[in-house]
């Protein structure tokens, strides 16, 4: 089972990200990318990749210690950005202005519990993130010339400051599996976590 722990945006959340990934998707249309669909918007806090699924219950109590530990509060996205730099973008996304803080502590929560229960995983600090849009190689000699523009409209997107889209309470933590199919993978939410819930 690919696996991995994430924090869901609300529904209302969700919809404004899409109508700013349709009004970027319009603006830069010879732009060679991969939308992220909204139903699998999300923040990563810890990727585990494959686990067996004999762990599962282990894991889940993992979860479950690492949840309530935590407090819920309130995030907001502030921020478009690109990795690795605007010459080159690879990752479209929506950065964290409030609640970067508490999503980079519920992460390093459950390093902590993972680490303790024996579990392997991604161990590197977060930076929350939600992905809109994975984009080929626009070095490619064969995609260059067409790209250049749609690349020029991507920085200008970036440096230009982002519409509110609004903040959100941040209850849960969930335990997802990623199921690889076409043309997008499938988020499967197995299980979530109450924050600060025994």
């Amino acid at each position: 089972m690919r696996l991995f722990f994430a924090v869901h945006p609300s529904e209302e959340i969700r919809r404004k990200a899409a109508a700013l990934a349709d009004e970027i998707k319009a603006g830069c249309e010879n732009l060679d990318a991969k939308w992220v669909p909204p139903e699998n918007f999300h923040i990563t806090l810890v990727f585990l990749g494959e686990t067996p699924e004999t762990k599962l219950a282990e894991l889940k109590n993992v979860a479950q210690q690492a949840a309530k530990t935590g407090k819920s509060f309130s995030a907001e996205f502030g921020n478009l950005g690109v990795f690795p730099n605007t010459r080159a973008p690879r990752v479209l996304w929506i950065g964290i202005s409030k609640g970067a803080q508490e999503l980079r502590h519920l992460a390093r929560g459950l390093h902590h519990e993972l680490q303790a229960g024996g579990f392997l995983f991604d161990s590197k600090d977060p930076d929350p993130h939600l992905t809109l849009a994975r984009m080929r190689d626009p070095r490619e000699p064969s995609r260059a010339k067409v790209l250049s523009s749609a690349v020029s409209k991507i920085r200008g997107y970036v440096e230009r400051p982002m519409p509110a889209l609004g903040s959100w309470p941040v209850l849960q933590i969930a335990l997802m599996e990623s199921l690889l199919a076409k043309p997008s993978p499938i988020y499967k939410t197995l299980e979530q976590f109450n924050l600060g819930h025994e």
